[in-house]
């Protein structure tokens, strides 16, 4: 809920911005070109109303920036990235031969649940609903005003044999295909108003009677123009793109306008019938300013620069625009209006780089094959002595990552096929994945070995493979076009997802409060940072989403209260596979890191087809206050 009020109020915000912007540019436009047809006027202020709707945008990528080096991406800094997978700011201890953590002294503490989601106020649904009764405070204002406007009209008093010989000569003329009635009254008019299904034009008495023959004529060929151009119903229409930007000044400015080149294409229908229709029209509009009738809202179209429309009147004969002056103002309007519809970003400016800079690497690696493999020997020797010493106690574990990475640093300046460079980085995931399972099981018995900064060393070790090796494979399938992939984030409702969004190190995405639906790219591992879990208290939670394929329809993705607990107690991580089944279900295969991922893996695919692979584990430095689940 508060998501989708942010989401609303973002959105209403931007384009309320753009419909300003669009409305003083085609403002600006009219008067320069000077523009006279009525028509075009009237379809640049339609265009700046229909900006204020341009909701939903898309998304273009402009190539602004050369691809970050590989190496630099590839292998980042373990002691950088370490660091930022703790996005509380604690820091992550960095000795690695402290004390053992009994599994009895733990911080977890038990406690009753609370709900975070709605512990404070949440000003953006405060805003929305603010907004909300905005609109509908005003469409109550035009609904009160048109039924007090209906109450007041009068039934109409009988017209004499030449007002009935004029109105039947004006409908002759205007060619009006449904009946439209006459009232002649005592204070309302000139104007038109529909009643109940029926268009009405209502003059007033005095001034019908000290009118000329004339200009009775140029006022009922005025009014019948509205009723034969539909201008009610245009008018309204206008009125309810408005709605939704009650609350801008620009916007109302722009409906004005709008109703304002309704009234000048009725009075160029009066211009053409001859100089002497225009000039008793005139003549009434000036008798009309003078006095300023105020009829109730919304109860008819009334001009407002009535200086304007006279010169207009008395201008002579009317101008026709040119093509090119038209396409100018409504090409220009256009535009500003999809670009406020557009999301610009700046992306990679060369969209092979990765792969040209791999050549490059092995092109000038490749200069003895005999030297490169005796460094692959060297690494792999060093690296089983490094680990031999740390099984007796005299090496420290950060020496059995940084061998590893080193024998396949090597491997993968060695290889010359995307096959030989994926065996490497599997066989680096696996040699990761035992060294986890090692101090995992240290840890899980409070023994020394097992202490907590080596326990969650580990864990991102193994994230950091599983990074490596899909980046890997993903490579290989590059001329597949990349999918978004709509992901459903459905529980716990108030837990707090944020993710890598631009492959930076840093968890710089929007927060996702859940339920919420975010897209992703196919094929991509989002590393994940969970907050606020309903009942769990300051707990964090880390972790990868690795999104294998797409499919039609959202992602499910669900966090159990069960789930969480038994990553807290049992000190353990979570694996959680979502695959479609033979008969086009989706479910799910979990289990804890204590067994292999591949197994789980290997299952799904026998099942059926593997969308997605969530992985979870304990933030470092967190306290859980575990509730209720």
């Amino acid at each position: 809920m508060n998501q989708a009020a942010t989401t609303l109020l973002y959105s209403l915000g931007r384009t309320s911005v753009c419909l300003a912007v669009a409305a003083i540019v085609a403002f600006l436009l009219l008067r320069g070109l000077r523009c006279r047809s009525p028509a075009v006027h009237r379809a640049a202020w339609c265009m700046v109303l229909l900006t204020g709707w341009l909701f939903v945008r898309a998304t273009v990528t402009i190539p602004w920036y050369d691809a970050p080096p590989l190496a630099r991406r590839m292998f980042p800094s373990p002691a950088s990235e370490v660091l930022e997978v703790a996005p509380s700011g604690d820091p992550v201890p960095s000795a690695l031969g402290s004390d053992p953590v009994p599994l009895g002294d733990l911080p977890v503490k038990i406690d009753e649940p609370r709900d975070i989601a709605g512990t404070a106020l949440s000003w953006p649904i405060a805003l929305a609903a603010v907004w909300l009764l905005g609109g509908a405070a005003v469409v109550a204002w035009w609904s009160i005003g048109y039924l007090r406007f209906v109450r007041q009209l009068p039934f109409g008093l009988p017209l004499t044999e030449e007002w009935q010989a004029e109105w039947r000569e004006a409908l002759a003329e205007c060619a009006v295909r449904h009946p439209v009635r006459l009232c002649v009254n005592d204070a309302l008019g000139p104007l038109v108003c529909r009643v109940g299904g029926e268009d009405r034009l209502l003059a007033p008495l005095a001034l019908w009677r000290e009118l000329s023959s004339q200009e009775r004529r140029a006022i009922l060929r005025h009014e019948l123009a509205h009723v034969r151009r539909g201008d009610l119903v245009w008018s309204m229409a206008a009125r309810c793109l408005a709605l939704a930007h009650w609350f801008n000044p620009f916007c109302w400015w722009a409906v004005r306008n709008f109703d304002e080149c309704g009234e000048w294409a009725c009075d160029d229908a009066v211009h053409r019938r001859g100089p002497g229709d225009a000039v008793a029209y005139a003549r009434v509009l000036l008798r009309i300013g003078q006095a300023d009738p105020r009829p109730p809202l919304g109860a008819a179209i009334g001009g407002r620069r009535l200086s304007t429309r006279i010169k207009r009147m008395l201008t002579g004969a009317i101008p026709e625009d040119s093509t090119m002056k038209k396409s100018v103002l409504i090409g220009s309007v256009g535009v500003l209006a999809l670009i406020g519809a557009v999301e610009w970003r700046l992306g990679a400016r060369v969209a092979g780089a990765v792969d040209q800079e791999v050549e490059a690497t092995r092109g000038r690696l490749n200069v003895d094959r005999t030297l490169l493999k005796k460094m692959v020997d060297d690494a792999a020797k060093a690296y089983e002595a490094s680990k031999a010493s740390y099984d007796v106690g005299t090496e420290v574990m950060s020496n059995v990552y940084v061998w590893s990475r080193r024998w396949l640093e090597a491997e993968r300046a060695l290889a010359q096929t995307d096959e030989e460079e994926i065996a490497a980085l599997r066989a680096h995931r696996e040699r990761m994945r035992r060294l986890f399972l090692l101090i995992n099981a240290f840890y899980t018995a409070g023994t020394r070995g097992g202490e907590t900064p080596k326990f969650f060393a580990t864990k991102y070790y193994l994230a950091e493979a599983d990074v490596w090796l899909a980046a890997a494979k993903n490579r290989g399938a590059e001329p597949a076009p990349i999918e978004k992939v709509p992901v459903s984030f459905d529980g716990p409702a108030g837990m707090v997802v944020k993710w890598d969004a631009r492959g930076q190190g840093k968890f710089d995405s929007e927060p996702l409060v859940c339920p919420g639906l975010r897209e992703f790219l196919e094929g991509q591992i989002y590393r994940l940072w969970i907050t606020k879990i309903r009942n769990f208290g300051d707990l964090e939670v880390l972790g990868t989403l690795e999104l294998v394929t797409a499919q039609d329809g959202a992602l499910p993705v669900d966090i159990t209260a069960v789930e969480v607990k038994r990553i807290v107690l049992h000190k353990t991580g979570m694996t959680k596979v979502i695959y479609r089944t033979k008969e086009s279900k989706v479910e799910t295969l979990t289990s804890e890191w204590e067994k292999p991922d591949d197994q789980l893996v290997a299952e799904a695919e026998r099942r059926g087809e593997v969308l997605a692979i969530l992985r979870l584990w304990q933030g470092p430095g967190t306290v859980a206050r575990i509730g209720a689940p």
